[in-house]
């Protein structure tokens, strides 16, 4: 395949600068999307709703209920524009890996899932069991820092060869394991252990770019991400 020999590039959205008000409530959105089967990892598809800053996650259109859901405040968000890959790191033990079916798609959920990480979620009226359902309501813009809404980082990797382990890295079907394990069959150089390192970071510290920046400086952190890094 002649994408192996491309160069790959993750970006790592806080929220997208070309986003509406920083004070507008994060956009609904519904797709069918793909993602790894739990039991066969094979590719299936289920129907996501993005809705008051919450995924949902449907069997099939057609569900009554949810399978399952998950608010999205201070998660952070990641797309490889190659793959059309969407990583959610939800927190520092959970991820969830996304397939859109064309740039235009993962675009718009990349964006959107990024805005709802932004804003703060008040208080939730529904229950969190499975095949429950809900909403939250309450919401207000990030509270840490309002640069929270406009910064977005760019991690370039590793040229993707055929001798590359970065093929194995990014065909990992394991991608629900916490990061610790997923880990050990990821190269400490692999763009995507990058990604994550920088991900928990930022949720660790959870005060913005200019906290992160302060810790770098003092040398209490050096997240794996390159030389292509901006901050807007």
């Amino acid at each position: 395949m002649s994408e192996a020999h491309s160069s790959s590039t993750v970006t790592s959205h806080a929220a997208s600068a070309s986003s509406s008000s920083d004070d507008d409530p994060p956009p609904d959105l519904h797709a069918l999307l793909r993602k790894k089967g739990r039991k066969t990892r094979l590719p299936v598809r289920r129907m996501f709703v993005l809705r008051a800053g919450t995924l949902y996650n449907f069997r099939n259109p057609k569900a009554d209920a949810p399978s399952w859901k998950v608010a999205l405040a201070g998660a952070v968000v990641g797309l490889d524009p190659r793959t059309l890959r969407i990583v959610v790191l939800l927190n520092p033990h959970r991820t969830l890996v996304l397939y859109a079916d064309s740039p235009q798609q993962a675009s718009q959920w990349t964006e959107a899932l990024a805005r709802a990480a932004a804003f703060e979620r008040g208080p939730d009226t529904s229950t969190t069991s499975r095949g429950s359902s809900g909403s939250s309501t309450a919401w207000d813009a990030d509270t840490a820092n309002n640069n929270n809404i406009a910064e977005i980082r760019t991690m370039t990797s590793f040229v993707d060869d055929e001798d590359s382990d970065w093929r194995k890295g990014a065909r990992h079907p394991d991608f629900g394991l916490p990061p610790q394990d997923l880990a050990l069959d990821v190269p400490e150089n692999d763009n995507w252990d990058s990604f994550r390192s920088f991900a928990k970071l930022h949720i660790r510290t959870a005060t913005g770019p200019d906290a992160i920046r302060e810790r770098v400086a003092m040398g209490l952190a050096q997240p794996r991400y390159g030389d292509a890094v901006a901050y807007a």
